[in-house]
This record gives structure tokens, C-alpha cells and sequence, in this order.
């Protein structure tokens, strides 16, 4: 890899140790290597935090109270195209809950309301590929309370909160890359009364390399 200084020319290794920001060739293109003078770090920002500065970020929440059996649901198609979703979840509740994540799902027709994906970068244009699945919302739009009468294939059951009486938490750690034109339901129920539950995605749409 070759070195090069502010004005263009290449720099030695004693060079370098001076410098306050080098700049290297990336395949023929100069660019300047960014890092912290003080300590020498490198700044830099996750992919799934490029992806938000670059407008490709969603979220979609829903929540819900009420008593044993109360569900919040987010469910929806994923685009067919090169662009799959990654996604990662979060499932709350006060009281002792299931979470549930199914794919190839099957949700009932009339149920549930259009909610458009919240794009986390609030100054990008940009719009999810999702389509309702449930509600008659089309491209763009998610179902929040749909019925999920079938979840396909379950990716993931989680039975957290029991025995706890603040309520609990429960995070995805792994990032699950979807299908293209295939339903998604992701929902968690409360199995004891007097419950708050709520549930997060957010993914970023990128197609594959």
C-alpha cells in the first residue's frame, strides 16, 4: 500500500509517525485515513451505522396493553428483489411473555393497520421495499397487529419475564438476513394480566455481494 501525504506525494514510515491524518491509495484513489491526534485510534462506524448515515436504515415498533394474551405484532412482505432485509429484534414486557419470530407466515387479510417504517436517518428520502401483510397497505408499508393465525417456519421462540416482577427484555444478538417475497411475523404475548408489550425492528436493506 502506498502513502501519501496532503500534497499528494508519498510519504516514509518517520513520515507517517508525524502525521496527523495520512492518506493512502485505495486501488488508484487517494483518500484520507481517518483518526483521533490525540491517541491515534481510528474513527470509524459499524456497516449497520453506515447504513443509517446512508439513509437505507428502518425501524417499525408496535405496542400494546391489556391482560393475559395481549400481542404486539409486526409483520410484513419482503421485497422480491436483490435488496434483503438484516434485521435484528427487540421484544419487551412487564409480565412473563413469548416472543416469536416466524417466516413464511400466514396473517389474516382484513387485520392489523398500515404503519410505514420510520427511515432512522430523518433527513433521507428514502423508503423500505416492505409491503403490509395483513393490511391492505402496498409497497412502503408494514402491518402492526395483524393476526397471525400460522408462523410458517419458526426462526425463534423465546419464553422470557417468568418469575420477575419488574418484567423483562429480550434481544435479538444475531442478525437474521430474510428472504426476498416471503412474510415475516415477529410478535410477543403476555401470559399474565395487567401487561405492557411492545415490539422493535430494525433492519437495513442492502443487497447482497
Amino acid at each position: 500500500m502506498t502513502t501519501w501525504n496532503k500534497r499528494g506525494f508519498k510519504q516514509n514510515e518517520e513520515d507517517l509517525k508525524t502525521a496527523s491524518s495520512p492518506w493512502v491509495d485505495d486501488g488508484g484513489k487517494v483518500m484520507k485515513v481517518p483518526f483521533d491526534k490525540t491517541t491515534g485510534a481510528l474513527i470509524t462506524v459499524t456497516y449497520a451505522h453506515h447504513e443509517v448515515h446512508d439513509g437505507s436504515s428502518y425501524r417499525a415498533s408496535h405496542s400494546a396493553a391489556g391482560g393475559s394474551g395481549t400481542k404486539a405484532t409486526v409483520s410484513f412482505t419482503t421485497p422480491d428483489t436483490s435488496k434483503w432485509l438484516h434485521v435484528a429484534l427487540t421484544a419487551r414486557s412487564n409480565v412473563e411473555a413469548i416472543y416469536t419470530l416466524g417466516e413464511g407466515a400466514t396473517i389474516t387479510g382484513s387485520s392489523g393497520s398500515d404503519y410505514a417504517p420510520r427511515n432512522r436517518n430523518r433527513n433521507s428520502t428514502n423508503t423500505s421495499g416492505v409491503s403490509g401483510a395483513g393490511s391492505a397497505g402496498g409497497a412502503g408499508n408494514c402491518t402492526t397487529g395483524g393476526a397471525v393465525t400460522d408462523f410458517g417456519t419458526v426462526l425463534e421462540i423465546l419464553h422470557f419475564g417468568s418469575g420477575v416482577k419488574v418484567g423483562g427484555e429480550q434481544r435479538g444478538t444475531a442478525e437474521w438476513i430474510l428472504k426476498p417475497n416471503t412474510v415475516y411475523a415477529a410478535e410477543v404475548e403476555s401470559q399474565a394480566a395487567s401487561s405492557e408489550v411492545s415490539i422493535d425492528l430494525d433492519w437495513y436493506e442492502h443487497s447482497n455481494r
